[in-house]
């Protein structure tokens, strides 16, 4: 399989297997919400815990991801007009000198996670 040179491997993925883009969710919440393909209580919190984190990212400079409960399918239309006022009032630049640390810290993140997981099981 061609690699893109940029990509990283992260363990525990099967990279033949397609999926969603990352954002999809955010740009087509009715794909999984509104159609009821997935309504639990978990995906709708991982969607406003994601919508929070880049709210607070874009608004104060601050990357923090927290639990949250209680979050319905009705809620998620209100949390992504919250992430679009965000991003418009947002100071970050379009563009970051600092992109391969995040991508760094994302991918620690990641396998921390899945190390977590296999610990557990």
């Amino acid at each position: 399989m061609k690699r893109n040179p940029t990509m990283t491997v992260i363990p525990g993925v099967d990279e033949s297997k397609s999926g969603p883009r990352a954002t999809d969710d955010l740009t087509e919440p009715e794909k999984y919400i509104i159609s009821e393909r997935d309504d639990s209580a978990k995906r709708c919190n991982t969607i406003a815990r994601t919508i929070i984190m880049g709210c607070k990212l874009l608004r104060e400079r601050i990357i923090e991801y927290r639990p949250i409960a209680g979050t319905s399918p009705k809620d998620i239309p209100k949390f992504i007009d919250e992430l679009d006022l965000a991003l418009k009032e947002s100071l970050l630049p379009d563009s970051s000198e600092h992109e391969d640390e995040l991508r760094e810290f994302l991918y620690d993140v990641r396998v921390s996670s899945l190390a977590e997981e296999r610990d557990k099981g």
